[in-house]
């Protein structure tokens, strides 16, 4: 009895460590500007500029795929989780602002790396 009760407690608490977690955005929100800038709507609604190199067209930003993040500054409220993104011809990343100290949730996590083939694969909180 004592051992399903332990269970219970033990998945709940997964559960809810995962069930509020942020993720990085997916490609398909990016956007170029006219100026050739490319930018995201971030967690506060403001844009965050996302880096990408080599210049590229709308098309090939949003066909970017999502392939790891990283904790930056964890401990602080300065803290960032870097989202990395590429395919054949392009890469790109951007620093998600938590505004708080940040821990990856769920079990992709490696230290402070997680490896994803989708931003939802590296949740963190």
């Amino acid at each position: 009895m004592l051992k399903k009760a332990a269970f219970g407690v033990l998945t709940t608490m997964i559960l809810v460590s995962t069930a509020y977690a942020e993720t990085c955005p997916s490609a398909s929100s990016f956007h170029k500007l006219g100026d050739g800038d490319y930018i995201v709507s971030g967690p506060t609604g403001a844009n965050l500029k996302v880096n990408v190199d080599p210049d590229v067209d709308d098309a090939t930003l949003k066909s970017l795929q999502f392939t790891s993040a990283r904790l930056q500054d964890k401990d602080s409220s300065n803290a960032k989780v870097i989202c990395r993104y590429e395919n054949s011809t392009a890469g790109g990343s951007l620093g998600w602002p938590t505004g708080k100290p940040v821990q990856g949730a769920g079990n992709n996590w490696k230290g402070d790396d997680c490896v994803g083939n989708d931003p939802s694969k590296c949740p963190f909180n």
